[in-house]
């Protein structure tokens, strides 16, 4: 074991993500049995999701959301690493059938980033694409002014989806083979279609989008 490793035992002991107990996986039983988490299957609904599969993580209630709560307004950002492993643990099966050929992520805007001082979206799906062995790139720009969605209801959230992103031109000639897309919350689907729709118009083969977690009963 490399001294890196024997360091991060010794300053960042296993525990459960969510209690904070001791615990040899990052979910302990107890809490494991207060979450709704996917079987590990993909959920494929034209009226939900246009490009591809859909995978979810978990529900978005109790605990989890608490927890994700923590990461993304409070600064915890060691926790992203953790939800990327859990969801490429959940889902590795799935992923293996229908490997990606790019891993990408939807953006936050440049108001939100130097607020919170990251992009949760991408340290979840960096963490995935370090699991994986395939590369992470930042397909997508975010030109809104920073308008927080969770504060519209459906009927302007999926108005104000509708061209608040852009294909990054730096990567306009790669868009031709099967693209992972990774977001946090989906609540009506209006970004993630939005952000497909992008990625397909522009070459993609396919875009199979996963969520970290969803309030929806269509999902999980």
């Amino acid at each position: 074991m490399s001294l890196l490793k024997i360091l991060e035992k010794v300053l960042f002991p296993e525990v459960c993500i969510f209690c904070m107990k001791y615990s040899k996986n990052k979910i302990c039983h107890y809490c494991r049995g207060k979450l709704v988490i996917s079987s590990g299957s993909a959920v494929v609904s034209k009226n939900l999701y246009e490009y591809g599969y859909v995978y979810c993580y978990g529900r978005y209630s109790g605990m989890l959301k608490k927890r994700f709560s923590d990461y993304k307004f409070k600064g915890e950002l060691w926790l992203g690493k953790c939800f990327g492993e859990l969801m490429y643990n959940r889902f590795s099966v799935a992923l293996t059938a229908n490997l990606p050929d790019i891993i990408t992520y939807v953006p936050v805007s440049s108001i939100r980033f130097k607020e919170r001082g990251y992009d949760q979206s991408r340290e979840i799906a960096e963490a995935i694409a370090e699991k994986m062995n395939i590369e992470c790139l930042p397909l997508l720009v975010n030109t809104s002014g920073g308008l927080k969605q969770s504060r519209l209801d459906r009927k302007k959230r999926i108005s104000e989806a509708k061209g608040r992103f852009s294909l990054n031109g730096n990567y306009c000639d790669i868009l031709k083979g099967r693209i992972l897309i990774i977001d946090d919350i989906l609540t009506t689907g209006a970004t993630i279609n939005e952000c497909a729709g992008i990625l397909t118009e522009k070459g993609a083969a396919s875009v199979d989008a996963m969520i970290f977690a969803s309030g929806r009963s269509d999902i999980i």
